[in-house]
């Protein structure tokens, strides 16, 4: 997915939820490229999730034909669930509710929000539920587990 889209994609969320008032913490890679948010409220019975973006990825491509092949909808990166293993998010509408509110976190630093943690590295950014389910996101690679 383009950074650009994500971009936009971000940006017309926030504005279309900003009159909610509802803020959504998130964290955003030193270099831009990455973004998370915790989604305390992401559906009716307020499941909360944390949602994880990319810009730039070498894998980018592939993670698209999949969820178009697979789900007929576009690849928008990947969930965490509170308890449960992470997974590849492929989606065709709204995400999450809330205007996201980011801190940019230094490399060798973690974040914290709700029942997640998540480290910055050189190396890209993993984040871990209490269950120590998680996702690792970086440019050169993913993985969840």
């Amino acid at each position: 997915m383009a950074r650009a889209a994500v971009l936009v994609a971000v940006a017309a969320l926030a504005a279309a939820s900003a009159a909610d008032g509802v803020v959504v913490p998130g964290l955003v890679s030193p270099s831009g490229n990455i973004h998370c948010v915790y989604a305390a409220r992401i559906d009716r019975r307020n499941q909360g999730s944390l949602l994880c973006t990319i810009g730039h990825a070498r894998y980018s491509t592939e993670l698209q034909h999949r969820c178009i092949t697979r789900a007929t909808v576009d690849w928008h990166g990947w969930s965490l669930s509170p308890r449960g293993e992470g997974s590849v998010v492929c989606t065709g509408g709204v995400l999450w509710f809330g205007t996201p509110r980011y801190v940019r976190v230094a490399y060798g630093r973690d974040w914290h929000a709700g029942p997640y943690t998540c480290h910055s590295a050189l190396t890209g950014v993993t984040c871990l539920n209490r269950a120590r389910h998680g996702l690792f996101v970086s440019r050169a690679s993913w993985r969840v587990w």
